[in-house]
């Protein structure tokens, strides 16, 4: 649709069994995006799993052969980060 756009991608999980279950399929779909953002799970009704992060899939997006992926773990501290990236006429 926008092929001369750059896609960029801002992804918080959910839930934590979701994440273990599916990081690799999410990092495939995410792979494809020119930069892709992760931020921590968010859990509604779960407790953590040991090793379970948001981390997690943005190795998961690494390994699939994404551009930039970038870690961040509080949501919050995205806003700057973004507007650093993007370039003018851009949106997320």
């Amino acid at each position: 649709m926008y092929t001369s756009a750059r896609l960029i991608v801002v992804f918080q999980p959910h839930l934590f069994s979701r994440t273990r279950d599916f990081a690799e399929d999410f990092g495939v779909a995410l792979a494809e995006a020119d930069s892709v953002w992760v931020t921590d799970i968010f859990p509604a009704r779960e407790t953590p799993i040991p090793g379970v992060t948001g981390e997690t899939v943005a190795e998961a997006v690494q390994r699939a052969g994404g551009r930039h992926v970038s870690y961040v773990p509080a949501i919050g501290d995205l806003t700057n980060l973004l507007a650093e990236e993007l370039r003018a006429g851009e949106s997320f």
